[in-house]
């Protein structure tokens, strides 16, 4: 079947007038949905990404877009009539006013009174006393010391000729020659030199007993020296030998002194004392020979004590025992070694006063006071 040509037109034209109608007619509702305003956009806090206002609480992931309604696409005007318009008893149109970003209620734009707080009064607590910490007691005092004073006891004398060094020659004469030498240089530097004897007699005072080793003891324990020598002599070995006590050092020295361990608190500092005469000696360019003997009377010395024992400077030859120059040398090694301990002797510490000497064994009275 054949078609005319204006037929096929007329077809077409009825068809888009049809589409125009249908697009054209639209209800109140549809008109005041389309023209609507639409909902704010949630504020985004722009630090923490809190959501604010009417979307607060909600997830970002359930929030669903709103469906939008597609604009009408404007098709050109044809040369059909258009369709009329809605019936004039539609309700008119009014656009909605656009929420505010933040809304404020009435109530907050009013300022609320400043309040005041006081402070409850404080409860009065009663005050703890502290606790006493406990004071530890002073140490003990140190034992006084007379720094300036030196003690020489030469070996020996007057019926006492000690050992023969050689034909003619004994330990006593050998040992008053060194003591002479090294009063001599102690007194030129200031120290106080007390002898236990100055003689060839050896005799207590003003009687005519022999001096003992008890009575040199003594003499030397009422001096309180920084220093005590025991001066004796060999014909056997060279050069200087040292020695000091074997007793065992005591921490400190009891009120009450066992006479035969006088020694014990001194001890420590005897052997500094050697130590100081050996370095001395050594630079000297003599010979020495250093060791611990008990030769009385050093253990009962409450004092820095040693032996000072002359060997001959050359092994084979006791005569040069009496040599003068080889006692000067000696003498001078010892009395440079001296004058330094002056000052670094450290005295022991007193202990208490109730302590008692050793039951069964001779004592001194106080640390100061001889033998009875």
């Amino acid at each position: 079947m054949t078609v005319s040509p204006k037929l096929a037109a007329g077809t077409l034209a009825l068809a888009a007038a049809v589409a125009m109608a249908q697009q054209s007619t639209q209800t109140p509702e549809q008109v005041r949905e389309q023209h609507a305003p639409k909902e704010a956009a949630p504020l985004v806090h722009p630090i923490g990404g809190l959501k604010k206002l009417f979307h607060l609480g909600k997830k970002k992931d359930d929030q669903k877009p709103e469906p939008q309604t597609p604009e009408p696409v404007a098709t050109p005007a044809k040369s059909q009539p258009a369709t009329p318009a809605p019936s004039s008893t539609a309700h008119p149109v009014t656009a909605r006013p656009p929420a505010p970003a933040h809304p404020v209620s009435p109530a907050a734009s009013v300022a609320a009174p400043a309040r005041t707080y006081s402070a409850p009064p404080a409860k009065a607590v009663a005050q703890i006393p502290p606790h006493p910490v406990p004071i530890a007691p002073p140490p003990p005092p140190a034992v006084a010391v007379n720094r300036n004073t030196i003690v020489l006891d030469p070996g020996h004398g007057g019926a006492d000729p000690g050992a023969r060094i050689s034909d003619g020659l004994y330990e006593k004469d050998v040992t008053l020659a060194l003591a002479y030498r090294l009063r001599s240089l102690l007194q030129a530097r200031g120290f106080t030199v007390v002898l236990t004897r100055d003689s060839d007699a050896a005799t207590n005072g003003s009687s005519s007993s022999q001096l003992t080793l008890d009575d040199r003891a003594g003499i030397a324990n009422h001096q309180r020296a920084v220093a005590c020598l025991l001066l004796h002599a060999t014909g056997v070995g060279e050069g200087v030998h040292l020695y000091r006590s074997e007793l065992t050092p005591a921490p400190y020295e009891a009120a009450t002194l066992p006479w035969l361990t006088a020694q014990s608190a001194w001890v420590a500092q005897s052997q500094v004392l050697a130590t100081r005469l050996s370095q001395s000696i050594t630079r000297s360019g003599l010979p020495l020979v250093s060791s611990a003997a008990s030769v009385r009377p050093v253990d009962s010395l409450t004092c820095p004590a040693l032996v000072v024992e002359l060997a001959p400077q050359t092994v084979g030859d006791p005569d040069t025992d009496s040599d003068g120059r080889y006692q000067q040398q000696a003498a001078e090694a010892i009395t440079a070694a001296l004058v330094f301990w002056r000052n670094d002797m450290k005295a022991p510490q007193r202990a208490d006063e109730a302590s008692a000497a050793a039951p069964g064994s001779a004592s001194i009275p106080s640390a100061s006071a001889v033998k009875p």
